[in-house]
Order: structure tokens, then sequence, then C-alpha cells
């Protein structure tokens, strides 16, 4: 096989992941929220937020995913439960730390290779941004966490196939070079 334009690191997420819903949210159960993850949520579409060691990923306009250490999973959920109890907010919380895999591509190229199978435009993708999409008709979330780092969730069922997608298009056989010299 060709040599490779990018550093492709493949794993399974081995931290918590919960999928956070809230209807009807206000500022007061936004606030609450808040008091409880240790993180704020983004509140625009496209974005995600890093404190510490916990992260919370804009999904839609009820719903996000928090990453968080996974020893603190078990308590934040009945944390989460309890608020849910005592504040009567339209909320739900899901463990889903086993359901996706995530890859970590790197490199010069990294853009453009995304860019072969996903009709977005990540030239002009910045960093904190997500974006929901299909690649080679698997539904991933690509994150953009560094300048040319990006982390492509799927579920773990598509891990090989989206793995293999990327390692052919980011093969130097396979490259291309937009607006070239």
């Amino acid at each position: 096989m060709s040599e490779l334009l990018l550093d492709i690191k493949e794993h399974e997420y081995v931290g918590g992941m919960i999928d956070l819903r809230l209807r009807n949210a206000d500022e007061k159960s936004l606030s609450a929220l808040e008091e409880v993850l240790g993180i704020g949520l983004p509140l625009k579409p496209r974005r995600s937020v890093v404190e510490g060691k916990r992260e919370a990923i804009w999904m839609s306009v009820d719903q996000w995913l928090v990453f968080l250490p996974r020893e603190d999973l078990d308590a934040l959920l009945q944390s989460l439960e309890e608020l849910r109890a005592s504040s009567g907010m339209n909320l739900m919380a899901t463990d889903m730390s086993d359901a996706r895999s995530v890859i970590v591509l790197r490199g010069d190229g990294v853009r453009e290779v995304l860019m072969k199978g996903i009709a977005v435009d990540f030239l002009a993708f910045s960093v904190g941004e997500v974006r929901r999409c299909s690649l080679g008709g698997v539904a991933v979330l690509v994150r953009c966490c560094e300048e040319d780092v990006f982390e492509v969730f799927m579920f773990r069922s598509y891990l090989n196939f989206v793995s293999d997608w990327l390692n052919r298009a980011g093969a130097s056989a396979a490259a291309v070079k937009l607006f070239h010299e």
C-alpha cells in the first residue's frame, strides 16, 4: 500500500459518554445542569466545549454528547437523575460509553482527505467545530480538536469500514491537492 499522508489512530473510546437531552431549556435549567455536569453546554450549533477532563458536543437544539472519565460516569448519571426528579426538568441522560468508536486524524492533508468523502468545506472548519454528516454512507460526527487534528466518531460496528476508507483516501497515491501552486 502507498505511504499514508495522515497519522491515523483508531481506538475505542475508553472514557464515559452520555447522550444528554433537554427539552424546553431555559437559563435556570441550563445553570443547574452546568453545576451538575461541571461543564457548560455549547448552545451554538456545531460547537464543542472542553473544560479539564470533560467535554460537551452540540448535537442538536436539545441534545449534547458529554464526555468524561469513565470512573465519574455512574456518579454523574445518578446526579442527573436526581436533578431530573427534583426539578421536573424534561431531561434524559443515557450511558453511550460503549456505543461509539473514534478515529483521530492528523496531518497536513487531513482536511482534503475528509472532503473526499464528506460534502463539507473542511478548509473553513475551526477548532472546536463539529459536524454530523455522512462518510461513505456511514453516519459520522467530525470534530476539529486542533489545527489539522480531527476526530471522527461512528457507531462501533462501522469502525473497520471507516478506518479502511480513510486509509485508502489518505494514501499518497490518492493525494489530491486543492488550490495547489
